[in-house]
């Protein structure tokens, strides 16, 4: 999808045409939920996406395909 804010392409370091992939991801222990994240990725950052190995650990998916290393966590 198009970024759908001006903040979050900033907040990404991306233009505001660029697209994103848009990722919900519910967490759950026990079958019980205790979490909801909405995750945005820019598409120029990656070739192919796996959802696949998003579900067992984001991070250190995206570090695999980028090459860099989580640095920084901004929560809200």
């Amino acid at each position: 999808m198009k970024v759908p804010t001006p903040e979050m392409a900033q907040s990404l370091r991306i233009k505001n045409s660029d697209q994103i992939y848009k990722i919900l991801r519910l967490m759950c222990f026990d079958d019980i939920p205790v979490a909801l994240e909405h995750i945005h990725l820019p598409v120029n950052m990656f070739t192919s996406m796996e959802l696949s190995q998003l579900e067992i650990s984001k991070y250190s998916y995206i570090e695999s395909i980028t090459g860099k290393k989580s640095s920084a966590g901004i929560r809200t």
